[in-house]
């Protein structure tokens, strides 16, 4: 779908936005939106997030990608550190290391598991990293 071409999807982006409303309210919920492919799923993600700003909300959006975990890993990471820096007024740039060490003043736990994450995926060690992964946000 053609970004400018984005019509009859505004049910999908209402619901959405309630779910954001309803996670400001501490409600946690994960959001699946799954279809036949070249269906606009992707283009209704985009649409929201161009339109979506909430200085209180950190969004990280990954295309899946047939890569290694550890890959997936460090993208997961470095989009969720860039995201979360992207109100500080800094110059950012796409460097894993940048990322971290700017982060690790505003919160400084969280860039020791980042840092402790890393070093286990390096030595491939741990066997239950995707749960200390999807606990940094």
């Amino acid at each position: 779908m053609i970004k400018d071409k984005f019509f009859d999807r505004r049910n999908y982006l209402e619901i959405l936005q309630k779910r954001i409303s309803s996670l400001k309210e501490g409600y946690r919920q994960n959001i699946a939106i799954i279809g036949e492919e070249n269906v606009g799923k992707t283009s209704i993600v985009y649409k929201f997030l161009d339109k979506f700003y909430d200085p209180r909300i950190i969004t990280v959006f990954l295309e899946v990608r047939p890569e290694s975990f550890q890959d997936f890993a460090k993208r997961f990471i470095g989009a969720l550190l860039y995201n979360f820096l992207l109100n500080s007024g800094l110059t950012l740039r796409e460097d894993m290391d940048f990322l971290v060490t700017k982060s690790s003043s505003y919160i400084p736990n969280t860039v020791l598991k980042i840092n402790s994450i890393l070093n286990e995926l390096s030595r491939r060690k741990k066997l239950n990293i995707i749960t200390e992964l999807f606990s940094l946000p």
